[in-house]
């Protein structure tokens, strides 16, 4: 098996175990909120962001390594119309496991009810988004 293939395997297997609760949650049960749901299969803690359309950012927390969060997006800030959430290795800026430029969603017009679930893997750029309406 080569390497590529073996981690493919490996991040599949972490992903049916580590985003099972996640995904088995319906939308939030209030309907009244914007969730972030996060696993974080990186190599150490994120950042989590959300930014609006005047690029303006607010941190709505951070995620450990190997575990998984629900955060909330603020709904002043989806108010005033697209957003994007961004993720960031929160590492140290000299750190070579810092990826400043990080992942982030394209602009989305978010309602009360709507879920953002990032899956996240070893290498960022490999990560899984996925928007749920409601």
């Amino acid at each position: 098996m080569t390497t590529k293939t073996m981690r493919a395997a490996l991040a599949a297997g972490l992903l049916a175990m580590g985003a099972a609760s996640v995904q088995a949650q319906t939308p939030s049960r209030s309907g009244a909120t914007i969730e972030v749901r996060v696993v974080n299969n990186y190599a150490s803690a994120v950042r989590v962001y959300v930014e609006d359309r005047f690029g303006q950012t607010e941190s709505l927390g951070w995620v450990n390594r190997a575990d998984a969060r629900t955060l909330t997006v603020p709904a002043s800030i989806t108010k005033l119309g697209p957003v994007q959430i961004r993720v960031f290795s929160n590492q140290p800026v000299w750190s070579p496991r810092t990826e400043p430029e990080g992942i982030q969603t394209r602009a989305l017009n978010l309602r009360p009810g709507d879920v953002v679930n990032f899956w996240l893997q070893d290498e960022l750029v490999d990560s899984y988004i996925q928007l749920v309406r409601t």
